[in-house]
């Protein structure tokens, strides 16, 4: 079986495409699943340049089980902005703060139309701490609009 219509993985891989040739991630690494693993790729740009952003793997819900094609809604979209602070202010770090970057990722969604779903809508609150020991994170939450058919 092959799928057709909506396919979650090319939605992440859009998003991870406009972020990545933006010139402010010139030289932060973007990430998502499809280009290996993401613990080992987040620790690795990290240590690197002190910083990167993940495009998270999309989740989706279907709340109307009486559609008889198989489809998808309420399709949740999230980016998380990882920064260590002492190795990305360094010289050969990225000296891009997290917080900025990921307000410059913010203003790039907002004007993303995916070719798959509708555009992105934020999700209160939109940007939100992630705890870990070692980095400071923060994660944007978006969602779609309306059902997607795929097959």
């Amino acid at each position: 079986m092959t799928l057709s219509g909506l396919n979650l993985l090319d939605l992440q891989e859009e998003i991870a495409y406009l972020l990545e040739n933006d010139e402010w991630f010139a030289n932060i690494p973007v990430v998502t699943e499809s280009r290996g693993d993401i613990p080992i790729l987040i620790s690795g740009a990290v240590q690197k340049i002190g910083t990167c952003i993940v495009v998270e793997t999309p989740t989706a819900s279907q709340r109307n089980g009486n559609i008889p094609d198989p489809y998808l809604d309420e399709i949740i979209l999230a980016a998380t902005v990882w920064e260590h602070v002492e190795l990305n202010r360094r010289a050969s770090g990225s000296q891009k703060k997290f917080l900025t970057t990921a307000q410059i990722a913010h203003a790039l969604l907002l004007q993303f139309v995916p070719t798959v779903c509708a555009p992105l809508a934020p999700v209160s609150p939109l940007f939100n701490a992630v705890p870990d020991p070692v980095y400071v994170g923060v994660q944007l939450r978006y969602r779609t609009a309306g059902a997607y058919k795929y097959s």
